[in-house]
């Protein structure tokens, strides 16, 4: 039986939080921000802009500091105990299943999409909806097409049960947080002789 082993890979908590500060600030810049704005602009040019009501703001003002917290703690849990960033730039390289990822598998993409929904409700934007839609969308592609796969290739059994336990869009009561299995180690599973397996 081949024994698998694990390649270590140390980065300076300096310089993984530099980083995280770049490929957040890019990332969030350009969803959150510039295709926003450019979309109200085409809204306000084609159909007028929207007049929510204050209820609405005040909804929409909850649901987008929710969003905000539990992305910025899924930050932080991503690179104290992740040891990478949300960005598949600079993954996470052990299994993160504590805090909002004792609930469900993606909370940071749940939380971008409440602050989406919250931007369209804050300026009563039909077509920022239909971007929060479309994001959805594309996080659950993303999810089932690259990530979900590449967390098994990594982690194997201890995702599986991972993965088994907690839901991938629907929160779910945690279990015991010993039961989800033990981080695993950074780096990719490597044989005997160094060789790095495809991941």
């Amino acid at each position: 039986m081949q024994v698998v082993r694990w390649r270590s890979c140390r980065v300076s908590p300096v310089t993984l939080t530099l980083k995280n500060l770049v490929l957040n600030a890019f990332y969030y810049g350009v969803t959150v921000a510039v295709l926003p704005v450019a979309l109200l602009r085409i809204e306000g040019r084609w159909w007028g802009a929207g007049e929510p009501h204050w209820i609405l703001r005040a909804i929409s003002a909850v649901l987008g500091s929710a969003g905000v917290l539990l992305q910025g703690w899924c930050i932080v849990l991503l690179q104290r105990r992740g040891g990478g960033t949300p960005s598949p730039i600079l993954p996470a390289k052990h299994l993160v299943t504590e805090g909002p990822y004792g609930w469900l598998r993606n909370p940071l993409n749940l939380g971008e999409v409440l602050l989406l929904v919250a931007l369209a409700g804050w300026f009563a934007s039909w077509l920022l909806l239909a971007y929060a839609g479309l994001a959805m969308v594309g996080f659950h592609i993303f999810v089932i097409a690259r990530e979900e796969p590449r967390h098994r290739v990594l982690f194997a059994q201890p995702y599986e049960a991972y993965a088994a336990r907690v839901g991938r869009w629907l929160p779910r009561r945690p279990a015991n947080p010993g039961a989800l299995g033990p981080d695993q180690p950074c780096g990719l599973p490597t044989s005997p002789d160094g060789e790095r397996r495809p991941g």
